[in-house]
């Protein structure tokens, strides 16, 4: 029932698709950043922006449900 999206990160190779039976992945071609995860949260928790990180509507959310304070 769920479809994954992914994207690649400049510098880290792409690891090969786990044998999960039913898995659905999808690589999406974007604009690549060199950003993590965990330097996201850093920057929500330093009260710094998100902008060009991540989609306006995610800050949105992100800011409505106080996440990674």
């Amino acid at each position: 029932m769920v479809e994954f999206i992914f994207l690649e990160r400049p510098g880290y190779p792409v690891k090969t698709a786990p044998a999960i039976p039913g898995l659905r992945l999808h690589r999406c071609d974007g604009h690549l950043l060199a950003i993590s995860s965990t330097e996201l949260r850093d920057r929500v928790q330093r009260d710094l922006s998100l902008d060009y990180f991540v989609p306006h509507k995610a800050i949105v959310y992100i800011k409505e449900k106080h996440l990674y304070r």
